[in-house]
């Protein structure tokens, strides 16, 4: 964004956008030339001549549409940030995932995808383990306390048991080996 200074308290006198002090005249080199920029009291003293309003109206439209821009370039710029690499962003939250030095990209993606509200498989995984979970065997738990759910009694539902494995809603060892 381009690099500029406000006036304190400064604000136009027709539609009272808050005005800068100055703009740099090139934007990619904001400490080069600088171009001062109409003060409160200049627009003041102009607005009361003839044409005077609406040189202050066009100088305070522009500098609206000026910030717009400017806030266009930035949005803009967080768009190519994020289509860095070992940067994800989850098209339905978009909430940016990354890979640390304990997880790689694609364990990253998995795990918020796991947890994401927003995604459409959210639902149909917690429907699978709602309908697993009737089929649980409350007499049998791991050795951590965990529910097992007893395989003999899904045939429906033996590739739901993959599907929540493969999500990491259960694990192996919480199925009850025929």
């Amino acid at each position: 964004m381009c690099d500029h200074e406000h006036y304190e308290n400064g604000l136009g006198p027709i539609y009272s956008v808050p005005l800068i002090d100055t703009l740099p005249f090139n934007p990619d080199k904001p400490d080069g030339l600088r171009q001062q920029m109409p003060s409160p009291e200049d627009l003041n003293g102009i607005k009361d001549y003839r044409q005077g309003a609406r040189v202050c109206a066009a100088y305070e439209v522009l500098l609206h549409h000026w910030r717009q821009q400017q806030l266009q370039i930035s949005r803009l710029q967080q768009q190519v940030a994020d289509c860095q690499p070992g940067v994800f962003v989850c098209v339905f939250c978009g909430e940016h995932v990354g890979a640390s030095a304990a997880v790689d990209m694609a364990d990253a993606v998995k795990a918020h995808l796991r947890e994401c509200q927003k995604h459409p498989a959210k639902a149909a995984l917690d429907a699978l383990m709602l309908m697993f979970s009737q089929y649980h065997t409350s007499a049998r738990r791991t050795e951590d306390g965990r529910e097992m759910y007893d395989h003999l009694c899904m045939s429906a539902a033996e590739e739901a048991a993959d599907v929540l494995i493969d999500h990491g809603l259960i694990a192996d060892d919480q199925l009850v080996q025929p």
